[in-house]
């Protein structure tokens, strides 16, 4: 993530993507996380920086793909789409974003739903449906709230993030 960081900023500016890249590689945090807190953050980081910074150089399909990919590795970067899109000058690369997306998504899932079909929509269904009883799962609030004896079943989780997301853009 540090290598790409500096690949990709020093366009701007090289000393300050140098910075950049060091300050991530160093960041407590990050060593915390993906190392001693066995935690995948550090990937998270990086899906969700790579689909800003290549739409930033104007690579807007393989931008896309890697949005898409990041999706299917973590649910976070759905969340830059919208702003992705709206970013996007003209009706036709809005729709070659949206049919990248597509593509790459089947790219990522056909092999998995052929091969093992049940476990791979546990995915999904994980992180937006919850396990059995319909608690949320995951390291988060709703995870957490459960852990102290309040259930919320998933579907509301997933409202209440929607809602946040489009109060956020709002």
């Amino acid at each position: 993530t540090g290598a790409s960081l500096y690949l990709v900023l020093r366009k701007w500016n090289e000393t300050l993507s140098f910075v950049v890249a060091i300050l991530f590689i160093v960041s407590p945090f990050g060593i915390t996380e993906s190392t001693w807190g066995i935690q995948d953050e550090a990937i998270v980081v990086f899906t969700f920086l790579i689909p800003v910074l290549l739409m930033m150089h104007g690579f807007k399909r393989l931008g896309s793909a890697a949005l898409a990919a990041g999706i299917w590795t973590k649910f976070l970067p759905v969340f830059l789409y919208p702003v992705m899109y709206m970013s996007l000058n003209s009706r036709k690369d809005r729709k070659q974003s949206l049919i990248t997306i597509a593509l790459t998504s089947l790219l990522v899932a056909i092999p998995f739903l052929l091969i093992c079909p049940v476990e791979f929509l546990y995915f999904p269904s994980y992180y937006l449906l919850g396990r059995e009883g319909g608690v949320t799962a995951g390291l988060s609030l709703w995870h957490f709230l459960e852990r102290g004896g309040v259930h919320i079943p998933g579907v509301v989780g997933a409202a209440a993030t929607i809602v946040a997301v489009l109060f956020a853009y709002w």
